[in-house]
């Protein structure tokens, strides 16, 4: 792959189609963006990963290894390419796609995926996701000190990983709060920023910005959690819940809610995880 990869890289840069590495936390809506750039034949070079740091791909390996998933997953095998190829290219502009996502709805998500092996604390005796009433309390219980679950907490992802690997941190450039995304250059980088609830309004002039194009690109959305077995307890959950407004003030009080949403939008968050709304 490396070889390849690498020239593959070169060559295209070469031909004004620089590579795209949707770099992502998990469940904010990254499948739906790759999936639709790579079925648009668009002829860049396209990468899905989670992770460039050392730390990152070290602590993900470690959990699929206890999790008895000793495969070598695509995300890190691209994760370690990518990082090393980062660090070796010289005069490559690497096209960086990353998105935000509120962070009560990634927490739900991320939990119902693949919970045996990322919460395994979440399934029984036989092999299976607990009773809700048990669920409910163990995510009441989480959310209440969300920030300092660095796996679950996606505004930890962005200081551990993204500002790490890449250098820069988003705080530093205003969010346009109306129009959902943000283009930044920074060094050899060009940086896409999405709100993945504003991803049906803002993917196609973002898409067309970023990558000057004209033509329009279909949305593809897959990986999404009503297909997955334990989607009726997701849903039952995520329907439901009441969660207490002191703790939903904490979360959305953070430099990474109050960067990327802005107050209206917090408000009316906080108002439909309480109940208020």
């Amino acid at each position: 792959m490396k070889d390849f990869e690498t020239l593959r890289i070169y060559v295209n840069s070469l031909n004004g189609k620089p590579p795209i590495i949707i770099y992502t936390a998990g469940k904010v809506g990254s499948t739906t963006v790759y999936q639709s750039l790579k079925r648009a034949n668009l002829g860049y070079p396209i990468y899905h990963i989670h992770h460039l740091t050392e730390s990152g791909i070290r602590k993900t390996k470690q959990i699929y290894k206890e999790a008895g998933k000793t495969q070598n997953h695509r995300f890190l095998k691209e994760s370690e390419f990518l990082k090393n190829a980062i660090k070796r290219s010289k005069g490559i502009k690497w096209k960086i796609i990353t998105l935000v996502r509120e962070p009560i709805r990634t927490y739900f998500s991320k939990l119902f995926h693949e919970p045996k092996v990322h919460y395994p604390y979440l399934i029984d005796k036989e092999g299976k996701l607990k009773k809700k009433d048990e669920l409910v309390s163990i995510v009441l219980e989480e959310l209440s000190n969300l920030q300092e679950h660095s796996n679950s907490s996606i505004a930890n992802w962005f200081e551990e990983e993204f500002r790490v690997a890449l250098g820069i941190s988003l705080y530093e450039f205003p969010f346009d709060d109306l129009k959902g995304y943000q283009i930044i250059e920074y060094q050899n980088f060009d940086i896409l920023v999405l709100r993945l609830e504003d991803l049906n309004k803002n993917f196609q002039p973002a898409i067309h910005e970023f990558l000057k194009l004209d033509t329009e690109i279909p949305i593809y959305t897959t990986n999404v959690n009503d297909k997955k077995k334990q989607s009726s307890i997701y849903q039952d959950i995520i329907s439901n819940i009441k969660i207490p407004k002191s703790t939903l003030e904490e979360i959305y009080s953070s430099e990474y809610t109050k960067h990327f949403y802005a107050k209206v939008r917090r408000q009316q968050l906080l108002n439909k995880w309480s109940g208020t709304s």
